[in-house]
């Protein structure tokens, strides 16, 4: 029988948010099970779904115009699953 290996690995540390060009602001911290981490960064995803329908059938608008943060949330949500799956793809 195959083993999951996603089941039995951990994360590498991976920062994110880059300031000022240095090192990011915000890290996914190294030794958390890929299980969980993956779980989260689908939660995050899910969420960047959301508000990008919820767009789309213009529930997020303000005198007609989408609002930039809608679209800074969604790129947040997405750079933060990013650095989730960077995280576990670099350590495996």
């Amino acid at each position: 029988m195959a083993t999951n290996t996603v089941n039995a690995g951990v994360t590498a540390a991976m920062p994110f948010y880059p300031l000022n060009g240095e090192d990011g602001l915000f890290e996914v911290r190294a030794g958390l099970p890929i299980k969980d981490a993956l779980g989260q960064a689908s939660c995050l995803l899910d969420v960047a779904d959301d508000v990008v329908c919820s767009i789309g059938m213009g529930t997020y608008e303000d005198d007609g115009r989408i609002t930039a943060q809608y679209a800074w949330a969604v790129k947040r949500l997405i750079e933060m699953s990013k650095a989730i799956v960077d995280a576990v793809v670099s350590n495996s």
